[in-house]
């Protein structure tokens, strides 16, 4: 998962399930076309961008993301991904200070 402070909301990742695990080559190769990052995840894909970028691949505007929210998937990967959903962003909690010592 992305943890910078500063990818705030310009930066969007979604969790795409696939219908059958060897469909990640197909999703990869639609990642790549839109210049989005793929990464492989157990019985998904980590689908990971700018939120220009999101928005021009699922031709839609992407959600405030303070909850999880469900996308349907573009017309090009409808066969082999089941559904998409937009992450959060993470909140990190805590000092963040180094100890002294």
């Amino acid at each position: 998962m992305h943890l910078s402070d500063d990818a705030g909301e310009d930066y969007i990742e979604a969790v795409a399930e696939l219908r059958l695990p060897g469909e990640r080559s197909t999703v990869a190769d639609w990642c790549a076309a839109r210049e989005l990052t793929c990464s492989r995840m157990a019985g998904g894909t980590l689908i990971s961008g700018s939120r220009a970028r999101f928005e021009a691949a699922f031709g839609r505007a992407m959600p405030d993301r303070t909850q999880s929210t469900r996308l349907a998937p573009p017309p090009e990967l409808r066969g082999v991904v089941e559904s998409v959903i937009v992450l959060p962003v993470p909140h990190l909690h805590g000092n963040r200070t180094a100890p002294s010592g």
